[in-house]
């Protein structure tokens, strides 16, 4: 990437008059995220210059041309994260009514995911990011496949019904007996 500014009309008087030169270079998915990035944290549209006959004259082309340009790389990014979106959706679909123990997990995913198209539609980036790393966590605890309810059950002490079934035939009827309290905290 590379940035290059200039004044494009009164030599630099007018803070408002100033070509910003944005050269991107690398795979399209990440020059457009770059752009749809760059688009949402501008105060205004980088397509619309303040003089209009002179930024063409300066530009050697069209403002329709660079409104174009503009727009085609932000589409491509919000298609882009859109399509992140779906796939977790299609997942969340597959999950739904697989284990009743995780539908609450697979609740927070299906938020997460409303979230994330919510921050799309605003344009915000990092939140659909953030929406959608919230959703894919809780779409691999929700996986059958993945086993980690089960080792997350176990490591709080929370027995699979299976190893529950087995504790209540154990007869532990020894560990009950009074244990013999001894205070030491007296001792000379």
């Amino acid at each position: 990437m590379s940035i290059s500014s200039r004044p494009y009309w009164g030599l630099g008087l007018f803070t408002g008059c100033f070509l910003n030169r944005i050269e991107l270079s690398g795979p399209l998915g990440q020059r457009a995220r770059c752009v749809h990035d760059l688009v949402a944290s501008l105060g205004s549209n980088p397509w619309e210059p303040r003089r209009l006959r002179q930024f063409e004259r300066v530009t050697e082309c069209e403002v329709a041309l660079h409104r174009a340009a503009w727009q085609e790389l932000i589409a491509r990014a919000s298609e882009d994260m859109g399509e992140e979106v779906n796939q977790l959706e299609d997942k969340l679909r597959r999950l739904r009514g697989s284990d009743e123990a995780v539908e609450g997990v697979l609740d927070a995913a299906e938020m997460a995911i409303s979230e994330a198209r919510a921050a799309l539609a605003d344009r915000n980036a990092p939140a659909v990011e953030r929406a959608l790393g919230r959703a894919s966590s809780a779409l691999i605890e929700a996986d059958p496949d993945t086993e980690i309810l089960s080792s997350e059950s176990s490591a709080d002490g929370v027995p699979s019904p299976v190893i529950r079934e087995a504790w209540d035939e154990v007869q532990a009827g020894h560990l009950f007996e009074e244990v013999p309290f001894v205070d030491l905290s007296e001792e000379e």
